[in-house]
């Protein structure tokens, strides 16, 4: 089973939030970038771009498909990952760390996500 950490929350669309402060660090789960294999290319929101949650808030490219990041919060970017515009496969390497994509400022905590148990049941019955 792929790695789920238990201080984190996480969407339907297997992104993962780090709450702190008023600030959300996103990314994609370890079980998302299984899944996708190399990623190969991102495109992402520059920072000052204000996202609603559900929306779609970049791309992903890998060797299996195309697929459009889902933002799990509402907010402003305050700042993107530019190393994923060289290195884009910190997100497979390093997905919870250095591989994670957006620091968005939201002033309400982040509603609908699941908890570690949650997500990991939920991609337990996705892989079905």
């Amino acid at each position: 089973m792929a790695l789920i950490p238990e201080d984190l929350r996480y969407s339907k669309n297997h992104m993962w939030v780090r709450m702190k402060d008023g600030v959300a660090v996103i990314g994609v789960t370890d079980y998302a970038q299984d899944q996708m294999g190399g990623i190969t290319y991102m495109r992402i929101p520059s920072a000052g771009s204000y996202l609603a949650a559900g929306e779609a808030c970049g791309m992903v490219e890998s060797v299996k498909a195309t697929t459009d990041l889902v933002c799990p919060v509402k907010g402003e970017v305050l700042e993107a990952n530019v190393d994923l515009d060289s290195t884009p496969e910190l997100c497979n390497s390093d997905p919870y760390g250095k591989g994670w994509i957006l620091r968005i400022k939201t002033a309400e905590a982040p509603k609908d996500l699941m908890d570690a148990a949650a997500y990991e049941a939920f991609c337990k019955t996705a892989s079905k």
